[in-house]
């Protein structure tokens, strides 16, 4: 009887250790999460434009720690038209937890065409638990319509009211040359050194605002573009700044406002004059008698206006 006894014992004993070995302690090979911890940054954007001369772009990724010069297996795992060309390794130098990985597509690619691109981590290299990256990184990417010329100073008298004039990353367009674009001047940064940091502060954003200047030397823009204020802190209410003649006929003639204010003697344009309606949909608005300026490159906007540059 005690040997039965110790014989079903060992049997029990037995099981439950094979069991729990087995289910619960036992991880396949390549499952476990490295502790190298290499992710894409989550502030990498779904959609690129490449440099058009260059054809190239570039990602930021992390790593866990600022240990030992780590090299990471990196490969391109969608790319259905083979545009792209992806080093096979990410490099971090001894001490460094940030490091970048450039991506390049050919400059004869047509400009504007938007091509996919998924990139990835090697697994035994990535952790997918962690929350401010990914080992997979998915992009649509596009050799650019612009070109950068310079940086532009602007001023919003409705918006800045008297405070500062910044310089902002300016672009022309290599498709339509008459065409600009100025990256977006109402950034939270801005909006804080303006003194708009309060109840006012809000709403939509976007990445740019872009102008044309047409024939005769006027401005015109599409529709309106958002000046990231909402009308006393209501959301969906935004205040936003309008081509007159796209906000009612009846303000047609004040897009003749908006103009090139002065040219060099080449030709050249030194800064624009626009005259948007700031708005509120289905409340109202302040009209078009501020002035907003873009000073072209080059342009001393600030000492012509009398207002400081603005210094981070």
């Amino acid at each position: 009887m005690n040997n039965k006894f110790l014989l079903g014992f060992l049997v029990i004993f037995s099981s439950f250790v094979f069991y729990s070995c087995t289910k619960d302690d036992i991880a396949e090979v390549g499952t476990q999460p490295s502790d190298f911890g290499v992710r894409f940054a989550l502030s990498n954007p779904s959609v690129i434009e490449a440099d058009p001369v260059t054809g190239l772009f570039t990602l930021t990724v992390l790593r866990n720690g600022a240990g030992d010069a780590l090299d990471v297996p990196v490969s391109a795992v969608s790319d259905e038209d083979n545009m792209f060309s992806v080093p096979a390794s990410i490099h971090f130098d001894a001490g460094q937890d940030t490091t970048y990985l450039t991506v390049s597509m050919p400059t004869s690619a047509p400009l504007g065409e938007q091509y996919k691109l998924s990139i990835k981590i090697d697994d035994a290299y990535s952790n997918p638990y962690l929350l401010d990256g990914s080992s997979v990184y998915s992009v649509s990417a596009s050799l650019s319509i612009w070109k950068n010329i310079g940086f532009a100073e602007y001023y919003d008298d409705f918006v800045y009211g008297g405070t500062f004039v910044f310089q902002l990353p300016f672009d022309q367009s290599l498709v339509d040359p008459t065409m600009y674009r100025i990256a977006y001047p109402y950034s939270d940064e801005i909006m804080i050194a303006t003194g708009n940091d309060d109840e006012w502060m809000g709403g939509q954003t976007q990445l740019n605002v872009v102008y044309t200047v047409t024939a005769d030397d006027h401005v015109t823009w599409a529709k309106f573009w958002y000046t990231h204020l909402i009308y006393y802190g209501n959301d969906g209410q935004e205040i936003k700044a309008y081509l007159p003649s796209a906000l009612a006929t009846s303000l047609k003639d004040d897009d003749a406002l908006s103009i090139v204010g002065e040219r060099d003697g080449d030709g050249n344009i030194l800064y624009l004059e626009l005259h948007p309606y700031y708005y509120i949909d289905g409340v109202g608005g302040y009209g078009d008698s501020y002035a907003v300026y873009v000073g072209f490159p080059g342009y001393d906007l600030a000492g012509a206006l009398g207002y400081p540059l603005y210094e981070p």
